[in-house]
């Protein structure tokens, strides 16, 4: 949500907007993962694992996204939100009926070396992505959890808030030497989005796992809409 936001409502440029967003989420993630941790939505051997992956990930797509052109940055994140907002909503639609069985993220963990390394490297391609498109590494996190290693929704989203803390500040560092870290108008989003995140936690944990799935396919197709409906201010340079 921070990426379009920041570029439609505050005028960002799109490689600011994703640098800022990295450090906004932070906060974010460290309010939100103590009320998923609380109700039993987090596995902290997968988060470990997932971190890994995820930080060396990010640093590598932070670097890339200071090499692309906003216009390019903008066609992938939105790329991204389609995909991943067409699968979710798929599923909750073909599950509507019920929430679902959970899948114990225990049988994950003790397979095998081999399941291992599947999660880290689901890490390494969350943390570039997020590196690169400014997300936290949540919208590939979550759907890779789900359909990757068959965790539930809850149980995927909580150790997903959990990972994006150190892969997000690994993701800001980078793009904070690139000049791309707004601090002022950070710290103000930082605050609301707290606010927000303690809110929005505790409503998660309510809601049954497909309608999860429904508005979190919905919501990343709206944002997907407005992303690329947006246009370049005039005058800006392709690299703001």
């Amino acid at each position: 949500m921070l990426v379009p936001a920041m570029v439609l409502l505050l005028g960002f440029g799109q490689h600011k907007a994703h640098g800022t967003s990295l450090a906004v989420i932070i906060p974010k993630a460290v309010v939100s993962v103590a009320t998923y941790a609380a109700h039993g939505n987090v596995n902290y051997i997968i988060s470990a694992e997932l971190a890994v992956g995820g930080i060396v990930g990010a640093v590598m797509g932070a670097k890339i996204a200071n090499a692309l052109p906003s216009s390019r940055l903008k066609k992938l994140f939105a790329l991204l939100l389609v995909f991943v907002a067409g699968r979710m909503l798929y599923d909750g639609i073909l599950f509507l009926a019920g929430c679902g069985s959970e899948t114990s993220a225990a049988t994950i963990v003790s397979q095998s070396a081999g399941a291992a390394f599947t999660v880290v490297l689901v890490g390494v391609v969350a943390g570039a992505l997020s590196g690169l498109l400014g997300v936290g590494g949540g919208v590939v996190l979550v759907p890779a959890m789900i359909y990757l290693l068959h965790m539930d929704q809850k149980l995927a989203q909580g150790i997903s808030l959990l990972v994006i803390i150190p892969v997000s500040l690994s993701g800001t560092i980078v793009h904070f030497t690139k000049g791309n870290v707004d601090i002022k108008s950070g710290k103000w989003l930082a605050l609301g989005g707290v606010a927000g995140s303690f809110v929005g936690a505790h409503l998660a944990d309510l809601a049954c796992e497909d309608t999860l799935r429904l508005i979190f396919g919905a919501f990343m197709f709206l944002m997907a809409w407005l992303t690329l409906r947006k246009r370049q201010p005039v005058g800006s340079t392709s690299r703001s």
